[in-house]
């Protein structure tokens, strides 16, 4: 009899948490570069058009030649103008909020207060309140075409490029986790690595390990492009990539259009129409839930996501929260196993609090921006952090239902109540290596993983 499933679902983060570092900005290059050929195929082109028209006026009965058309596409701003007008905005929303909470008085610092005790809901409200700065920060880019034209070999040949050159890093013992949710082989005789994207209807794949136990894993990630997502996981895992490029391509493209199951699920934004004939012709990024405000953008839209993957699970306890108490047994008598969700930013706080039975942030020995910005938050509302490795049953999953996280009943305490059970708990990793080698994992590592 195979075992129950220790961990039920594993999602993942992907900027900063199964990679080394954001790659938003890699993605918006892939816009530049396709812009920066388009303008300079079309300069040799006019400057061919001009020696043969040189020729013909010194020749003989020489005819005129049709012209080439003139490019008229406006060039492209520097990315720091996108990225200084996020900025720009992000700040104001920062003043607005605290402004409001303050009475109408405004602080001189702030994007720095000093920590204090916020309740949970207060935190949340802040990053939601992000969905208008977000707006604007990818209506701008859509109005400038960044991603106009862009088709999806260019996205896969990029990310191959990128990954190839350690511009995209996946953090250390990533490949042994994405083996879990592999388990189907190509062909060519490596591993499919698939994405449901947003709007697109992804599906999970349960992975197994070497005891028989399984568990359903996606990626879920405020990132613009799923598919760059899918061609990092297959260029950096080695696998996927076998049969050369032009057929790697076409299987894809197979696979897009007839939207089979695939291994691991990805939700995320993406450039639209990217696998038509002639790329993307209006350079959008999708909207996953429908309408204008519709796209992936904060940490709100991800706990959304986790929800309803949960929901569809039929995983969500009977009190109505997302978080499944540890192993609770399922409405057929069969147990039920951890949720588990892996993260590094803010974005993924609600993930982390709400919608896990066991949440971990991915912490460097040195903590970049986003996790100082994490580990703040989590000190704010009043989250213990431990170390994975010391992970027990007894620390795993459910709430003790006890008021909101980050109340002041609620961090009256910072001692037992955090390790038997409480949400209030979550654990720091420094990368994949050590998740897979905690207690947490027992059952899933498999021998014969490259890890």
């Amino acid at each position: 009899m195979a075992p129950h499933p220790r961990i039920r679902h594993l999602f993942l983060d992907w900027d900063g948490t199964l990679t080394t570092q954001d790659t938003l900005s890699l993605v918006a290059s892939i816009g530049y570069a396709h812009h920066h050929h388009h303008h300079h195929h079309l300069h040799q082109l006019q400057q061919q058009q001009q020696q043969h028209e040189q020729q013909q006026t010194t020749a003989p009965g020489s005819s005129a030649t049709p012209s080439t058309e003139a490019d008229t596409t406006p060039p492209l701003p520097p990315w720091t103008h996108f990225s200084d007008a996020y900025m720009h905005d992000y700040a104001q929303h920062a003043r607005t909020r605290e402004k409001e909470e303050q009475g109408g008085q405004s602080s001189t610092t702030p994007l720095t207060p000093p920590i204090r005790k916020t309740p949970l809901s207060r935190r949340l409200g802040f990053l939601n309140g992000l969905r208008p700065v977000e707006r604007r920060s990818v209506e701008r880019v859509e109005r400038a075409g960044v991603f106009r034209g862009v088709t999806g070999a260019e996205v896969w040949r990029a990310a191959g490029q990128m990954v190839g050159s350690g511009e995209v890093r996946l953090r250390a013992g990533c490949e042994g986790v994405v083996a879990l949710g592999m388990g189907t082989r190509t062909a060519a005789g490596g591993v499919g690595v698939g994405v449901g994207s947003a709007g697109a209807g992804a599906t999970t794949r349960r992975g197994r390990g070497r005891g028989g136990a399984q568990m359903d894993i996606s990626i879920v990630s405020v990132n613009w492009s799923a598919e760059f997502i899918r061609a990092c996981l297959a260029g950096a895992t080695g696998k996927a990539l076998q049969g050369g490029e032009q057929e790697r391509f076409q299987q894809h493209q197979h696979q897009h259009q007839h939207q089979q199951s695939h291994p691991l699920a990805i939700y995320a934004n993406d450039i639209s129409d990217l696998w038509s004939a002639t790329g993307s012709p209006t350079g959008q990024l999708n909207r996953y839930f429908g309408g204008p405000d519709g796209g992936i953008w904060t940490g709100e839209d991800k706990a959304r996501i986790v929800r309803q993957i949960l929901k569809d699970d039929e995983c969500a306890p009977k009190s109505g929260m997302i978080a499944t108490p540890a192993c609770e047994k399922g409405s057929g008598g069969e147990e039920r196993g951890y949720v588990v969700y892996v993260g590094d930013s803010i974005t993924d706080l609600e993930c982390l609090v709400e919608c896990a039975d066991v949440g971990i942030c991915v912490r460097d020995e040195r903590m970049g921006s986003t996790q100082r910005g994490l580990a703040r938050a989590l000190e704010e509302v009043g989250v213990r952090v431990d170390w994975i490795g010391e992970w027990t049953d007894n620390d795993g999953g459910g709430g003790d239902g006890g008021g909101e996280v980050g109340s002041e009943s609620d961090s009256q305490s910072k001692g037992d109540t955090n390790r038997t059970g409480s949400r209030k708990t979550v654990w720091w990793a420094r990368d994949f290596r050590e998740i897979l080698d905690s207690p947490l994992m027992r059952g899933y590592r498999n021998e014969e993983q490259v890890i």
